[in-house]
C-alpha cells in the first residue's frame, strides 16, 4: 500500500442509519467467534450502528466479552491468526482493542470483562438509546453538528460528545462511582488524545520529530505507551486547521512564521526516513508509466545535488497546521523525512487540497506560492520549483497504488507545474 492514504488525515464521517449495519456484524462475529469460542461469553455489536435508526460513524464497534482479564491473553493468541492485532487499552481501564484486518468493512473490535467498566458504559448507552427514540434523535443531531464543526478531528468530536453520554449513563442508572470514572476518563482526553501507529518505529520517528521542531511550533508530546505503539499528544485548542481560518496569502505567512527559523538539524540517531525511501513509489511508477518518467529523473537529479539533509516535515500542507491558543499556530501530523527542506516547500506548493479558506483555482494558488514561499523562506527557487513537481507526481503515485480517485487532482498539479521545471 502506497502513503496517500496513510498521510491523508481522516475524516470524520457520520451518516444516517443503514439497516445494513446488523448483517456486517452478523458477518464479522461470524468469522472470529469459532476462533474464541471456548474463552469467549459473547460478542456483542456496540456504538451508535447497533441502535436502529441511530446516524452514525459508518465503522462497526464490537465487544468481546470475557469472563475476566486471565482471558484476555488468549483472546489476543486467537485472533493474530484472523489478521487482528493486539494494542492494548489505549488508555481505557479493561478494555483491550485491536486493529483490524485491513481487507474487512471498517470496524473496531475489542475485548472486555464481563464486569468491566467498559463494556458497562457500552451497554447502558446502547441499551438507553434503544428504548428512547428521543433522544437517538437527539444524539444524532449533535453528532451530525460535529462532524460539520470538527471534521478532521476525531478528538475533539469525540469530546464533544462527553456531556451527552454522561446524561444518558445517568438516565440510565449507571452507579455515581462508576460515571466519575468515565467522565475522568473522557475529561482527560479533552487536554490529550492518544494516536496509535503501525509499529514501534513508527512511534520513535513520530515522536522524534515534533520533539525536534519544538514545541513552539509543534504539538506537544506528552508521553508514550511503547507497549501499545501509542504517543500521548496535546490536543490543539483551539484546533482549527489553516485551511479553514486563512486565506492563501494568510495561510502562506503563517508557514513562513512557523520555518522562518529554519528545519530542524537531523537528531543523533536519527529515525527520519531518507527522502530516497520516501519517494520510492514515484520510481516505481515510471516504471511502469512513462508519465512519471520525467518526475522520477528530476527526483534523481534533486538527490544527486542534496549536500546537507535536514529534518523535514514530511506531510506539509494547510490542514496539518492547527490553531493553538498557546502559540498562534502549530504542525501536527509530521512523517520525519531526512532531505532538502525545498522537498517541503514544494510539497506544500504542489497540494491541490486542502484549499485555503478562499478556494483559489489551483493554477493560481500554485502561482502564488511558487511567487513568495522560496524567497520568503530562503530556498533555492529553481529547486522548489522543480520539487514541486516531483511532489504532485509522487501524491499521484500514491493514489495509484491506493486506488485512490484523488490521483487526478495529482496530475493536474503535475501539467501546472509541468511548464515551470
Amino acid at each position: 500500500m502506497g502513503k496517500a492514504n496513510a498521510i491523508r488525515r481522516r475524516r470524520v464521517v457520520v451518516v444516517d442509519y443503514d439497516p445494513a449495519w446488523p448483517q456486517q456484524f452478523e458477518k464479522l462475529r461470524a468469522r472470529i467467534w469459532p476462533a474464541i469460542a471456548d474463552v469467549a461469553l459473547a460478542v456483542e455489536h456496540v456504538g451508535s450502528t447497533s441502535v436502529p435508526g441511530l446516524a452514525a460513524k459508518p465503522i462497526i464497534d464490537m465487544s468481546i466479552v470475557v469472563r475476566d482479564r486471565t482471558a484476555v491473553p488468549l483472546v489476543v493468541a486467537r485472533l493474530a491468526p484472523l489478521g487482528y492485532v493486539h494494542r492494548g487499552d489505549l488508555g481505557v481501564e479493561d478494555r483491550d482493542a485491536f486493529d483490524s484486518p485491513p481487507d474487512l468493512p471498517d470496524h473496531h473490535l475489542y475485548a472486555c470483562s464481563a464486569n468491566g467498566l467498559g463494556l458497562r458504559n457500552q451497554l447502558a448507552v446502547r441499551e438507553y438509546l434503544r428504548a428512547h427514540a428521543g433522544a437517538a434523535a437527539e444524539y444524532a443531531a449533535l453528532k451530525k453538528q460535529l462532524a460539520d464543526t470538527f471534521p478532521h478531528d476525531i478528538g475533539s468530536y469525540v469530546a464533544g460528545k462527553t456531556d451527552f453520554v454522561l446524561d444518558v449513563l445517568r438516565a440510565a442508572g449507571l452507579p455515581a462511582d462508576c460515571i466519575d470514572a468515565i467522565e475522568r476518563a473522557n475529561r482527560s482526553e479533552e487536554t490529550s488524545w492518544r494516536k496509535t501507529f503501525l509499529n514501534a518505529s513508527a512511534l520513535a520517528a513520530h515522536v522524534q520529530t515534533l520533539r525536534a521542531f519544538g514545541e513552539h511550533r509543534a504539538a506537544a508530546v506528552l508521553g508514550t505507551e511503547p507497549s501499545s505503539d501509542t504517543a500521548l499528544l496535546e490536543r490543539v485548542r483551539p484546533g482549527g486547521t489553516l485551511a479553514s481560518l486563512a486565506t492563501e496569502d494568510e495561510a502562506m505567512q503563517v508557514i513562513v512564521n512557523l520555518f522562518g527559523e529554519g528545519w530542524p538539524p537531523l537528531p543523533a540517531n536519527s529515525l527520519a526516513e531518507p527522502l530516497p525511501d520516501f519517494a520510492a513509489a514515484l520510481v516505481n511508477a515510471a516504471r511502469a508509466d512513462e508519465k512519471f518518467a520525467r518526475a522520477a529523473v528530476l527526483l534523481g537529479q534533486l538527490l544527486a545535488t542534496t549536500t546537507a539533509p535536514l529534518l523535514l516535515h514530511g506531510d506539509l500542507h494547510y490542514d496539518n497546521v492547527l490553531s493553538s491558543g498557546r502559540t498562534g499556530y502549530v504542525l501536527i501530523d509530521p512523517k520525519g523525512v531526512a532531505g532538502d527542506p525545498a522537498f517541503d516547500v514544494g510539497y506544500l506548493v504542489s497540494r491541490p487540497a486542502p484549499t485555503a479558506r478562499d478556494s483559489l483555482p489551483l493554477a493560481e494558488a500554485i502561482d502564488r506560492r511558487l511567487s513568495f514561499l522560496p524567497d520568503a523562506l530562503g530556498v533555492d527557487r529553481r529547486r522548489t520549483r522543480a520539487f514541486a513537481y516531483v511532489a504532485a507526481a509522487l501524491s499521484a503515485a500514491w493514489a495509484r497504488e491506493d486506488e485512490d480517485p484523488g490521483e487526478k487532482l495529482y496530475v493536474e498539479a503535475m501539467q501546472i507545474l509541468e511548464p515551470h521545471i
